[in-house]
């Protein structure tokens, strides 16, 4: 058990590292394999037909992009007056985004209306607004691993470098089914509840685990020698290391 947690503590410092260093063309290498190039254009088609300026996206664009799958993971299994269509899923996600980080009165209420007057209803914002919430819970739950206290939206939106491939994370989480649509409806307590104090640490361990995986396929990871800590240590090859097949959902199967 020491061994094990003794690689815990070098593998997760290297990792706080390695997210410290990410530079803006690792972001968008991520963002690329994800295919989030028709997101960021219909975000400009957006505010150029609405004709307003946004804090939130003149602040903070890249990570506003990186939440889009996870909106559009929310929209194609839950029950919305709108398709789950690109130009629906940027909207109705800046919109909540204009609620969440208190943007300008009279912007948030031109976009909303818009909103709108496109067929989106109350119940619709509602949605995305508790998504985002729930969002940013296991967000700030992750970031903990990497020494920041996250309490705002905008201190979320600020972390650039893990928001991103957290987003892509949780996404590809949810896409494969590992943590169910269903669950991540529910407010972070409820979720809390819903898998018990182990099935929740099981969630967070996960995500970690595929952190490391994606940040690996940056740049600063493409070089053997960036890696050499994990590899070459025989002492931190530990049977307790081998992957179990774990599914994360209502109830946890192991």
């Amino acid at each position: 058990m020491a061994k094990l947690q003794k690689f815990e503590e070098i593998r997760y410092q290297y990792l706080i590292e390695s997210v410290n260093d990410i530079q803006l063309t690792d972001l968008e290498l991520v963002m690329e394999g994800f295919e989030l190039g028709k997101f960021q254009r219909e975000t400009k088609k957006l505010i150029s037909e609405i004709g307003i300026n946004l804090y939130s996206l003149g602040t903070f664009g890249v990570s506003v992009t990186a939440l889009y799958p996870v909106i559009q993971n929310l929209m194609e299994t839950g029950n919305f007056s709108v398709p789950p269509t690109v130009q629906n899923v940027v909207l109705l996600t800046v919109c909540a985004l204009t609620v969440l980080v208190r943007e300008n009165k009279d912007k948030a209420k031109k976009l909303i209306d818009f909103a709108f007057n496109k067929g989106v209803t109350q119940q619709d914002l509602d949605k995305v607004v508790n998504q985002i919430t729930t969002t940013k819970g296991l967000f700030a739950e992750v970031a903990k691993s990497f020494g920041k206290v996250i309490t705002t939206f905008s201190e979320m939106l600020a972390y650039t470098a893990l928001l991103v491939p957290f987003t892509m994370v949780l996404s590809s989480l949810i896409t494969q089914g590992t943590v169910s649509s269903d669950l991540m409806r529910q407010s972070l307590p409820a979720i809390s509840v819903s898998l018990g104090a182990v099935g929740f640490k099981l969630l967070i361990s996960r995500i970690m685990h595929k952190l490391e995986v994606l940040i690996k396929g940056t740049d600063k990871f493409r070089n053997a020698e960036n890696i050499k800590p994990l590899l070459v240590n025989d002492e931190f090859k530990s049977p307790e290391l081998k992957p179990k097949k774990i599914q994360i959902q209502n109830d946890i199967q192991v």
